[in-house]
């Protein structure tokens, strides 16, 4: 009788949760019949046109890579030999104006990222837009970055290099290795700086997109336009 009674309440647990399912799944359903897959669409590149313009900006000012540590371009770490080496010899100034170099270039260069990513997005088709919009916190973030990243990579590159030479980033390396060189029994290490301050720039800006689309996930005083109310509000 117990165990009858026991099987009992279980299936009624179930039967429960089956339905609670079931209503969930409905008014799902009705949900997204209150909002097109187009208007999902234009809200997405909305905020992530706003994004890309907070980002491209905050990243821009002087000291926007350098003082803040999320995205600050750090020596690189297959290199971090040459740094430990140098510093034991009391030449830390060039590893922290190498540094500082990289870092005035990722500022200098993202100036003009926006440009190229404000295109992107205008050009972009975003498939499944209900889904990214349901999804993690970054996710329009994550699907422009997988859409664009080459692309975006490939026009950004000549951008960085000019930047590269503007901070004279070649020459502290230079003089960095040609000092790490002199020094007896050093293994030889020699990074491709251009292709790494590129990774490291582009790593900062997406990473300063995902919190701007975070922010307008999370606060509704973030959603500025009236597309925006709704589709995020959905």
């Amino acid at each position: 009788m117990i165990k009858k009674t026991f099987l009992i309440s279980i299936l009624s647990i179930f039967s429960i949760h089956a339905q609670i399912e079931n209503i969930i799944k409905d008014l799902s359903k009705e949900k997204n019949k209150s909002i097109s897959e187009k208007e999902v669409s234009k809200g997405l590149k909305e905020a992530l046109t706003i994004g890309v313009t907070k980002s491209c900006e905050k990243a821009s000012n002087i000291d926007g890579f350098l003082k803040n540590d999320l995205i600050k371009i750090k020596f690189p770490e297959e290199a971090k030999k040459i740094k430990k080496s140098l510093k034991k010899i009391g030449l830390e100034k060039q590893v922290n104006d190498f540094t500082i170099s990289m870092n005035r270039a990722a500022e200098e260069a993202s100036k003009d990222a926006s440009q190229i990513l404000l295109k992107s997005i205008k050009n972009m088709n975003i498939n499944n837009a209900l889904s990214i919009l349901n999804g993690e916190k970054y996710s329009a973030t994550k699907y422009l970055y997988e859409e664009n990243h080459e692309d975006f990579k490939i026009k950004f590159k000549p951008i960085i290099e000019k930047s590269i030479s503007n901070n004279k980033v070649a020459t502290n390396w230079a003089k960095i290795m040609t000092t790490y060189n002199k020094i007896p029994l050093t293994e030889d290490i020699n990074p491709n700086i251009n292709d790494y301050i590129l990774e490291k720039t582009i790593d900062g800006i997406f990473f300063l997109i995902a919190q701007e689309e975070k922010k307008i996930r999370e606060n509704p005083e973030n959603r500025i336009s009236k597309l925006l109310q709704k589709v995020f509000n959905f």
